[in-house]
């Protein structure tokens, strides 16, 4: 009876956990406990101290009395408080005529987001003269973001997108995503560096390397759904929204890559940071506006951690922080020039005086280190895989387009239409796609 109590407690916290989306680490540090406690007391084989309910309580934010009470309540009930599980997506399947009649909402929805046609609308953002783009992800040309909880409108593409995802969802998607954060698990004084290191952690990412990949970790390790979409021109930069029990991150791919790779990062820190809806106009820099400053702090570290730098540093005979280290550093990590140098100063590698010298040169010399990085290379992920190799040398970014929908849209839609709830026309729209091209893929050797 005692072991089924433990079994029914445990099953509770682990359901719990899952819905504020952490992993049992995170959670063994907020209790004080080790992961393997935790894993044994999820799994019923540990029981729980009177002193540890009170913190699992704390940590998940119920009452002691919810988890007392849960020992007593029969597993089948609980499950309903466990997090998004594998369902039988078959169940989840609608007829294909609801399914075109979605599509088609979202279509005209698309077409004509203003009351203009779309071909009209861009040529209407043709027109107009485009802003430069800022090279310097350290020193924008102007700021600004908005944003608050559950406020912020994404550009309409990136709604689009949104909304067919829900679309898809409904066809054949679980009913909810827990949204990544850590609001709960840190104060507000914990520096948000650790926290990034932290997230390096989840995320699977060794201290001492540049981050392989960020678009799919973010989706399969933090549950968050990433759209990489090139606007009219260079703004907004990034946004974040939480929308129908789901997380996305938008980033506009009109801006250098090492500019969006950055923005990816800035917009995931929102999210984590618990700082609600965000749309990002530029990226500010300045240390005038706390929220944003704690946001670039979180994604500089996560990017390139200090500590990574410095055995950069270390592995290359310690080169003196000129221009040409900046380019390389930059290229190795997938940052800009600007941010290297930044990095450079938190590794203790770039002294004060030093780094004004240093900054007059890189201002003299940016719109031609630009499509140097470019050219030398360097770390290779989805974002330069979205970009054509003329147009990151060339910066000519062509016209506005939806380049990457989250990845589980496409299974969604494969699966739906592989059961024939979806036509092949309807699955191209949601996914933002035209038929031919959809058809051509899906020819491919080993796709059914």
């Amino acid at each position: 009876m005692t072991e089924r109590r433990d079994t029914r407690m445990g099953t509770t916290i682990a359901g719990l956990r899952e819905q504020r989306g952490w992993s049992q680490r995170a959670l063994a540090k907020v209790v004080g406990l080790d992961q393997s406690a935790v894993s044994r007391i999820e799994a019923g084989k540990r029981p729980v101290a009177a002193g540890e309910l009170e913190a699992f309580a704390q940590a998940l934010d119920v009452p002691p009395a919810s988890l007392r009470e849960a020992s007593s309540t029969p597993l089948a009930t609980q499950s309903a408080l466990r997090g998004p599980q594998r369902l039988d997506l078959d169940a989840l399947l609608i007829a294909v005529d609801d399914a075109d009649a979605v599509y088609q909402r979202i279509h005209a929805r698309r077409s004509e987001p203003d009351g203009l046609p779309l071909p009209a609308r861009e040529a209407g953002r043709a027109s107009r003269p485009q802003p430069a783009t800022d090279a310097r992800s350290a020193r924008p040309a102007r700021s600004g973001h908005t944003g608050a909880p559950g406020g912020a409108a994404l550009p309409s593409l990136a709604e689009d997108v949104i909304a067919a995802w829900s679309a898809l969802r409904d066809l054949a998607g679980p009913r909810s995503v827990t949204p990544p954060t850590t609001s709960n698990v840190w104060s507000w004084e914990t520096p948000r560096d650790r926290i990034a290191r932290f997230w390096r952690q989840e995320l699977r990412i060794d201290l001492g390397s540049p981050v392989p990949d960020l678009v799919p970790l973010l989706e399969d390790a933090a549950g968050v759904e990433v759209i990489i979409a090139r606007l009219g021109d260079d703004t907004p930069a990034c946004g974040c929204a939480v929308r129908d029990g789901a997380a996305f991150v938008f980033v506009n791919a009109a801006r250098p890559v090492v500019l969006q790779r950055f923005a990816l990062a800035h917009a995931f820190g929102h999210l984590v940071l618990g700082h609600g809806d965000i749309v990002d106009e530029r990226i500010d820099w300045g240390r005038g506006h706390a929220r944003e400053s704690e946001t670039n702090d979180f994604a500089e570290e996560l990017l390139a951690p200090a500590a990574a730098v410095a055995g950069w540093y270390d592995r290359h005979g310690d080169p003196a922080p000129d221009v040409d280290t900046m380019v390389e550093l930059a290229n190795a990590f997938g940052i800009s020039f600007w941010a290297a140098m930044e990095r450079s100063n938190a590794a203790h590698k770039l002294s004060r005086k030093r780094q004004t010298g240093l900054t007059a040169e890189l201002r003299r010399l940016e719109w031609h280190l630009l499509p140097r990085q470019a050219f030398l290379g360097g770390l290779k992920d989805t974002l330069t895989a979205l970009t054509p190799e003329e147009v990151l040398l060339r910066g000519a970014y062509g016209p506005p387009a939806v380049l990457r929908v989250p990845a589980r849209m496409r299974a969604w839609a494969l699966r739906a239409l592989a059961c024939g709830r979806l036509s092949l026309e309807a699955a191209a729209g949601l996914l933002s796609l035209d038929a031919e091209t959809l058809a051509g893929e899906l020819e491919r050797p080993g796709v059914e």
